[in-house]
Parts: structure tokens; sequence; C-alpha cells
């Protein structure tokens, strides 16, 4: 079976790289940019909708998901990108990988939970950390899409 798939092809951008790479340069700054401005938009309205202390609540949780969001591809998405081909085979092995790394992640962070709770003593981010961790699970299926 031939594992090849035209979809995936990328000789046709070799002959204007150039224009390639500083189009999807400013595609990249754009998308930044707009994913900054919506995270400082959400969070002005969630410090204006949350008394101030469910609103440190919220930080204190959202601190330990920061921690462990670089750790969600592993650099697998950067190294979809590089690499000159891929076939279908390769591809959904990457896919399977990311998904259980955002199992993986979560599974540390909902088992943490009582850990982190403690530590600040708020019994109240119990649940809280529980129900963030299931954001790993989500984004880890997506992953190798977004490098596609």
């Amino acid at each position: 079976m031939n594992e090849d798939r035209s979809d995936l092809a990328t000789d046709h951008l070799a002959h204007n790289i150039g224009h390639h790479a500083v189009r999807g340069g400013v595609a990249t700054l754009m998308g930044q940019s707009a994913k900054f401005l919506v995270q400082v938009i959400t969070t002005m309205i969630l410090a204006r909708l949350l008394v101030p202390g469910d609103f440190g609540l919220l930080a204190m949780v959202m601190a330990m998901t920061a921690f462990l969001t670089p750790f969600k591809d592993l650099g697998l998405s950067t190294a979809t990108l590089q690499r000159g081909e891929l076939n279908h085979v390769q591809i959904s092995n990457l896919f399977w990988i990311n998904t259980a790394i955002g199992a993986v992640l979560a599974l540390v962070l909902f088992l943490t939970a009582p850990l982190i709770a403690r530590f600040y003593d708020q019994p109240i981010l119990l649940s809280t950390i529980w129900v963030f961790s299931l954001t790993f699970v989500v984004e880890g299926p997506g992953i190798q899409h977004r490098a596609l």
C-alpha cells in the first residue's frame, strides 16, 4: 500500500519560498497578536465578572496550567513543520502521541490537585483544577492538525 499522500506534498511551495516565508511570518504575527488580544480581553472580562477573591483563585489555577502548557507537544509540532515529507502513518502516530501526552498532562494535573489545593490552603481549588486539567485532554488531539 502506498502511504504517500498528495495532499501532504510541499513540492509546489519550493519555487517561491521567500514569498511564502514572509506570508507565513505575517500570518503568524497576526495570529499571535490576535491570541494575545483575546487573552487580555478575557482577563479583563473575568476581572469585572468575578469578585477579587475568585479572580485570585482562578489565577492560582492558571499558574499551574501555564507551567505544564509548554510540555503539551514536546516539540513534535515543530518537528512536523520542519520535516520535508510526512506520510499518513507518521502523521497518525504523531497524532496519537500528542493525544497521549495531553492525557498524561491532564492526569498529572488531576492527581496533583490535592497538593496544589493544600499548598495554597484553598480546598475549593481542587474541583477547579480538575476541570482545568480537561483542557489538556481537549488540546492534545489538535496539536498535529494545527501543525499541518
